[in-house]
């Protein structure tokens, strides 16, 4: 089984589609788990020259892809750290306080749409498995 791991933010670089806080999406990064063992990882930072990026992780993604010569059909899920119930409600809170911002609906649709920016096409929302717990603050 082919895992891909995904911490960060819904940005690409030198864009700032979404305005999350900066205390809530940093130190983007990927990891590729095959079977149960770490086979890659990388931060966004080491790609985009970003220091302490929290742009999407779409490269990292790509780089650690690379590195473990896999390509996005092989993969049999991609894990973001955050809960769903948790990116939908910032997502949502985001929409009223801005009502012209274009928000992109649920976590799902829009961590497809970065995959399809990366890659040129779009992966199955089924594929994405959340976190089930809230992650804890420092």
């Amino acid at each position: 089984m082919l895992i891909v791991g995904l911490a960060g933010g819904a940005n690409l670089p030198h864009e700032d589609t979404y305005d999350f806080q900066r205390w809530l999406l940093h130190d983007s990064a990927a990891v590729v788990v095959r079977d149960g063992r770490v086979v890659a990882g990388v931060e966004q930072e080491r790609i985009d020259r970003i220091k302490h990026s929290n742009k999407a992780p779409m490269a990292a993604m790509r780089r650690c892809l690379e590195e473990c010569g896999a390509c996005l059909r092989d993969v049999d899920a991609l894990a973001f750290y955050m809960t769903e119930e948790s990116c939908d409600f910032v997502l949502k809170e985001m929409s009223r306080e801005n009502p012209r911002a274009q928000i992109g609906g649920s976590v799902r649709n829009i961590l497809a749409e970065l995959v399809a920016s990366e890659f040129g096409r779009r992966s199955r929302g089924k594929r994405f498995r959340l976190s089930r717990t809230i992650p804890r603050t420092r």
